[in-house]
């Protein structure tokens, strides 16, 4: 997430968006507009802001610094909004319950900030994602399998991470170079697609072009697509254990495609399932950025 909005930036500085606007004009936080002339703004020239004019999650520590709006805070520096529920915490980190709160909240423009903030501190998409989300939506399941949570909580919290996500990808600066296409599909009865979700996220960030087949994605329609798009790289996710036998059949069908590119699979429903000789399997999505990457250095 490389360019955000004028509101995300006063979120995270929690000043006005007229305040941001005027430090913008008068260049004291770089910009660009759009075609349609509206203020974006790069991560790297917020971080850049932040250390020209010492300004933390408290406010700026010398006189020379813009001076910030006065509001309430969050414990991680975060402007308070909306009243957020009280659950116990099951020793997640303060990011992680902060994103689980903000889920179970509906609040998908507070997920989005919390992301912004995360990668202002310099921390990767794929961490963010794997060290705060991932902890966050297992507890989210934790809480719904206990009924501490009803299943309308659980719907609310998921819709609203796949909506933060939705509008994450557009805030996205794409690497000039284009590694072509990138399918990825949750087969069969797979009905969890938020991983996926990310993955796409992660994936543009690369340089690569995502087909987002979804979850439920029929085996043989799955392999007619791959015929048809030619990826550079298929991924599959299998989140939820079904069927060991059945996985590993579906598996070495779509492996016999001859233009299915690299397989690369994952998720918690592959474990005890013996993999095909061409599939990778990625424990988590750092996993999965690391080994593209490092795919691209040696071609």
């Amino acid at each position: 997430m490389d360019i955000i909005t004028t509101r995300q930036v006063a979120d995270l500085l929690a000043v006005s968006e007229a305040t941001v606007k005027r430090w913008a004009d008068s260049g004291t936080i770089r910009c660009f507009r759009t075609p349609g002339g509206h203020r974006k703004f790069r991560m790297a020239d917020i971080a850049e802001f932040l250390k020209a004019y010492s300004y933390e999650s408290t406010g700026p520590t010398h006189t020379e610094t813009p001076a910030p709006a006065s509001g309430p805070r969050m414990s991680d520096g975060a402007p308070a909004s909306r009243a957020e529920p009280s659950f116990v915490s099951t020793g997640l980190s303060e990011a992680s319950l902060r994103f689980r709160n903000l889920a179970l909240q509906g609040d998908a423009e507070g997920l989005i900030s919390l992301i912004a903030q995360q990668r202002l501190r310099g921390f990767a998409l794929p961490s963010i994602f794997d060290d705060i989300a991932a902890p966050a939506l297992e507890d989210i399941g934790r809480m719904w399998t206990s009924a501490a949570i009803s299943v309308a909580q659980e719907h609310l919290a998921s819709q609203t991470v796949i909506e933060a996500l939705a509008r994450i990808k557009p805030l996205i600066e794409r690497p000039a170079a284009n590694r072509g296409s990138a399918l990825l599909a949750a087969p069969g009865l797979e009905q969890h697609d938020i991983a996926l979700r990310m993955a796409t996220l992660v994936l543009c960030g690369m340089g690569f072009q995502p087909i987002m087949l979804g979850p439920t994605s029929p085996v043989q329609d799955l392999i007619t697509m791959i015929a048809s798009s030619n990826p550079s790289v298929t991924i599959l996710s299998f989140a939820a254990s079904h069927d060991r036998k059945h996985i590993a059949t579906t598996l070495a069908e779509i492996e016999k495609s001859p233009r299915v590119g690299r397989l690369i699979v994952g998720g918690e429903g592959l474990t005890g399932v013996e993999l095909p000789a061409r599939c990778e399997r990625v424990m988590s999505l750092s996993d999965l950025a690391y080994r593209l990457k490092t795919d691209a250095q040696v071609h």
